[in-house]
This record gives C-alpha cells, structure tokens and sequence, in this order.
C-alpha cells in the first residue's frame, strides 16, 4: 500500500541516492555525453542488425529510445506503476489507516489483496530488464568504464547481477545509493514472492523459508510497505532525474548546429568507436544524418 506519508519520509532520501549517482557517473563519463545515451536508451537492436545484412538495408543497429525492451516493459510496466502510484495514495497517518481497516469486518482479506499488489510491484520492479540495464549502464560510468551499446544481463541470475554488476561496484564512488539500494532489495524477499513462501500475521509479510544459520534464509519477517514504500520513491525520483536531464539537454541542444555528440560502434567492430550527432525533430530525438537525409528541407528547432 502507498501512504502518502512514508512517500513524503523517503522520497527526498531516494532522490538524494539517485542524484549522487547520476552524479557520479557524469563526472567519471569516459565519453562526452554518455550519460545522454543513458537516459535514451541507445542500445544496438540485434533485428535490425539482421535485416541490414540480409537484404543490404542502409540502417544503423545502434539505435535509441524504448527498443523491443522499452516497448514491452513500458507497456506493460510503467504505465501500471503510475496508474498505480497516483490511484492508490492513502493520506492521512499510516497508523490511522490501519486502526481504521482493523476496525472492519475480514479486514485481513481486505488487507491480502491490497497486499498482494505490493508484491508485484515488487517483483516487476527488480526483475525488470530496463530497470537493471539502467542501473548498470550508470554504474559503468560511474566508474569511469565507457556506456556498453550491447550491454545485456542474459545469462545472469537477478540477485547475481545486481550485486556483482551494480552493487559491489558502487560501495565506494556512489555510497549514498548504495546504501538505499540495501534497504530495499533482498533476495529473500524476492524468492519469496515469487515462490510464495511466505504468510502473514496480522500486517507482517512473515518467511515460511527462515532458518536462523542460513545465511540465504535468515529474514524472519519484514515490514512490507516501508520496504515497497522505498521502492516507490526510488522509481519516482529515477523519473525525477530523467525528466529533468532531458529538459536541460533539449536546451543545451538550441544551442549547437550539429546537435549532442555521442561515440557510437562501427559496425564492424564494436571496440572502435565513431562520433555521431543527435538532433531533435518533430519532438523527438533522431540521429542527425537520418535528419539530413529525409528532413532538411522541413528543418525547424522544435
């Protein structure tokens, strides 16, 4: 359940994490404006690849925007986490709205199915394959490594890639995040879910996994909306920050002929890299050499 007064506790924490990482891998970019290809979504489309090399197409895989994963995810992700998120705000105190629901007849019913969104919200969320690229993508700057055109966690279990991929490498250039990241991930909780061990007491998200000297089975019971809660404002403030460093490079971009450099692959060899343009037409980012070839005589910055 989403209490609009745990969202006003934790949000400025989350945005604090996500700015301090976002941060971190502005500084240590190795490439100019890699941190725009981030936010885009530059990513090489394999599809496109294919057809190229079939049938002689003159098209470059290495594309941006949603891609088949933004596509899909978006879809069928984030449209519901914000339907969800603005639908089902409670005001008022969190204990209130508890004393209040108690007080109805099979509140526990009531409270199980409000509970079991909260679980998928979860789930979809750290199971997510445009979420975990972005934090990847961001923790490859922030240690100074170049934006990965063809970066994938195939071949990776979840809780392997976000620990050894994102999260060990951020102990020590993005602290803050690193921090947060730990109050809300556990892959306990996420097998639990996913496998449904687990029961309630009363509004306590109880493991029917829990063995004291386990070390992968050593959570008893978590409170489950101040975890979910976090992740809540965790996804906000990632929207936050996108929103906010697209607006500033549409502006840096009026200013510049060409429009936002980036280094992209050549085709023939990913570890060599070349210098592109990304302008802005009809509201939309394209590259610059599909402008001058289709859309020059339409030129207006917009």
């Amino acid at each position: 359940m989403i209490f609009q007064e745990l969202l006003d506790r934790y949000y400025p924490k989350a945005q604090k994490a996500v700015l301090e990482l976002f941060q971190a891998a502005d500084a240590n970019q190795v490439n100019e404006n890699d941190i725009f290809l981030i936010i885009q979504n530059g990513h090489f489309e394999p599809v496109i690849a294919r057809s190229r090399k079939l049938n002689g197409l003159d098209l470059s895989p290495y594309v941006f925007g949603s891609g088949s994963v933004g596509i899909k995810e978006g879809s069928t992700l984030s449209i519901w986490f914000e339907h969800y998120i603005t639908e089902n705000i409670i005001q008022g105190k969190r204990e209130d709205y508890y004393r209040w629901l108690k007080s109805k007849k099979d509140w526990d019913k009531e409270y199980n199915v409000k509970m079991q969104y909260d679980l998928l919200f979860y789930l979809r969320f750290w199971e997510s394959e445009f979420v975990l690229k972005l934090f990847r993508e961001l923790t490859l700057l922030a240690v100074g490594q170049p934006y990965n055109w063809h970066l994938t966690i195939k071949g990776y279990q979840r809780s392997e890639f976000i620990k050894k991929k994102i999260l060990n490498k951020l102990k020590n250039v993005s602290p803050g995040f690193y921090r947060y990241i730990n109050t809300i991930y556990y892959p306990e909780l996420r097998n639990a879910i996913a496998h449904t061990l687990f029961f309630n007491l009363g509004e306590t998200f109880t493991f029917d996994t829990f063995e004291k000297t386990h070390p992968r089975r050593s959570m008893k019971s978590v409170e489950l909306d101040i975890i979910t809660n976090k992740v809540f404002a965790l996804y906000m403030a990632l929207n936050k920050i996108n929103y906010d460093l697209n607006k500033e490079y549409l502006k840096a971009y009026k200013e510049k002929h060409f429009g936002i450099n980036v280094q992209v692959p050549r085709s023939w060899d990913r570890n060599q890299l070349r210098t592109e343009w990304i302008k802005v037409y009809n509201k939309r980012w394209i590259w610059y050499q599909t402008w001058a070839k289709h859309y020059r005589k339409n030129f207006s910055i917009s």
